[in-house]
């Protein structure tokens, strides 16, 4: 138990020890590939001589113990003499997860775990000159704290001071406005009301873009356990993967990265597990022996891009055609080989020959098609058997302020997000057709089904006698039509969460207008999703 009860002293320890435990994590990695540089060593004994002084001035001992043991063990490589071997990795790998843990557990509840297993096995590196067998390893629960399924923490993010001075700059500019405003006020001077209207104007869309900038995170930093995630699976599946991670510069929101990082896990598992195959498969096929995974991203035309390529045996087109045919689905011959991989993200369908704790079970790509629908992205699949897959995922940056159309259905106003939107029309009454008692019409060939708002939302059922103002919406695989009483026009708004849970059946959220008039921002991707599963 810790000696200090103020919050803010435990929070700075904590933030202090996930920096320490991550660089070392990093560095292992890095020593783990080239077990000659000095350098790393170093900076992993500090770390761990770090961590072990400042859990000792906390008042967890067996914490600063079990780092004390630790610091003693690279006190030693630090001479240069010996090395750790592949196994003597793993356990130290397993080590710092247990040390992780018993941090996630100390923020909790205060509790010291006790470390004399982690303690023993660091004796044992010691005493077997850091050769270390598989069956000694080290048995510690660390469910849902694993680096390869724990969620990046983000709570706290990184602002940089230009952005904070950019800032207080704009406050203080407001600040003037304000008093202005009371000036004009107090001595009636109205005429002057539309400069200051104008500079508010200004500063408010300066004050929006600064906030915006102030969420932005690295991608580098949402996904800083990926190299071992990686490393992880590919001892456990035993293939040889050459990982190449390009994530550049690129920033997006915090939400955004959030919501991301288990699909794109997702897509690394299937690659690694099914995609890749095992060095003997790959030999007899003319392919080298070590497989290879890229992962890159970066922007292109106003979105934010994560690929993700292998060369591994690509998509079994075949094996997919025949899966869905036995779940139901009818002329699946006549579909081409992109419709095919389309259906493979609607869930429950999975290429894989056998079924593996890794991955296989056919939800992955479910999962995928589920989130980029939710942030307004899409997915695109380019894949080629016995070659290899291509994965590009594409979304925006940040969902905070977004575009939206705003229509009418009855009184009220409704607001739909600009990047879901294919096209706003005017179908006539002539033109609509019925498909299995839904109103449906033609647009570029393809029947597109419509839904009338005014039914869905207000429960009423409206007979229109004219033409209808439709706008067409997609989520990158299947169109609808919404049909509204008016299209109204174009606004920049900022979305704000949900209270109630009953209105999340088809909305996202919800945004205040100029007016003062609440709108509520319709979820294209669960409307989608629902009409097309009935």
């Amino acid at each position: 138990m810790s000696i200090y009860n103020d919050p803010q002293i435990k929070k700075l320890f904590f933030e202090s020890a996930e920096k320490y435990l991550q660089e070392i994590n990093d560095n292992l990695l890095s020593l783990e590939a080239t077990p000659e540089t000095k350098e790393l060593v170093e900076t992993i004994f500090r770390n761990f001589h770090s961590l072990k002084s400042e859990s000792l001035a906390m008042g967890y001992a067996k914490l600063s113990d079990l780092c004390h043991k630790l610091e003693d063990l690279f006190a030693i490589l630090k001479e240069g003499k010996q090395t750790l071997d592949e196994n003597g990795f793993s356990e130290i790998f397993q080590i710092v997860d247990f040390i992780n843990a018993d941090v996630e557990i100390l923020k909790k509840s205060d509790t010291e775990k006790e470390t004399d297993s982690a303690k023993q096995k660091v004796d044992q590196i010691l005493k077997s000159n850091l050769m270390v067998s598989q069956k000694d390893k080290l048995q510690v629960d660390t469910s849902n704290l694993q680096a390869e399924i724990k969620r990046p923490n983000l709570e706290n993010i990184k602002v940089s001071l230009r952005v904070l001075d950019h800032l207080m700059n704009i406050v203080e500019e407001l600040t003037i406005e304000k008093m202005r405003f009371a000036e004009i006020v107090n001595n009636k001077e109205y005429l002057k009301l539309q400069e200051i209207a104008e500079k508010f104007d200004f500063l408010i869309s300066d004050l929006q873009y600064y906030v915006t900038q102030a969420r932005l995170t690295p991608i580098d930093d949402i996904f800083q356990n990926l190299p071992r995630v990686i490393r992880d699976l590919t001892q456990k599946l035993n293939k040889k993967v050459n990982v190449k991670l390009d994530l550049g510069n690129l920033k997006v929101d915090r939400f955004i990265g959030e919501t991301i990082y288990e699909p794109v896990l997702h897509i690394i598992r299937n690659a690694l597990d099914h995609g890749i195959e095992n060095p003997e498969e790959r030999t007899k096929s003319g392919k080298e022996a070590e497989g290879s995974l890229e992962v890159k991203a970066y922007s292109d035309k106003g979105l934010a891009v994560i690929e993700i390529n292998d060369d591994g045996r690509g998509f079994d087109i075949e094996t997919a055609r025949k899966r869905l045919n036995e779940k139901g689905v009818k002329e699946i011959e006549k579909l081409d080989d992109s419709a095919v991989i389309d259906l493979l993200f609607e869930g429950g369908i999975s290429t894989a020959s056998k079924l593996t704790d890794v991955s296989g079970r056919g939800v992955g790509l479910n999962i995928v098609g589920e989130v980029m629908d939710r942030v307004g992205g899409r997915v695109r699949v380019d894949t080629k058997k016995g070659k290899g897959t291509r994965f590009i995922l594409e979304f925006p940056f940040t969902l905070a302020i977004i575009e939206v159309i705003l229509v009418k259905v009855k009184k009220d106003v409704f607001a739909i997000p600009v990047t879901n939107i294919v096209k706003t029309l005017r179908v006539k009454k002539e033109d609509i057709q019925k498909a299995a008692d839904t109103d449906v019409f033609l647009f570029n060939k393809e029947e597109v089904m419509m839904i009338y708002l005014t039914d869905l939302f207000k429960k009423e059922k409206t007979i229109y006698n004219d033409d209808l103002d439709v706008v067409i919406v997609n989520t990158g695989k299947n169109k609808l039509g919404f049909v509204v009483d008016q299209v109204m026009e174009l606004e920049e708004i900022i979305v704000k969460p949900l209270a109630m849970e009953a209105e999340k059946t088809y909305f996202a959220g919800v945004t205040i207008l100029g007016n003062d008039k609440t709108v509520l921002v319709i979820d294209v991707a669960k409307l989608i999703e629902q009409f097309s599963r009935n």
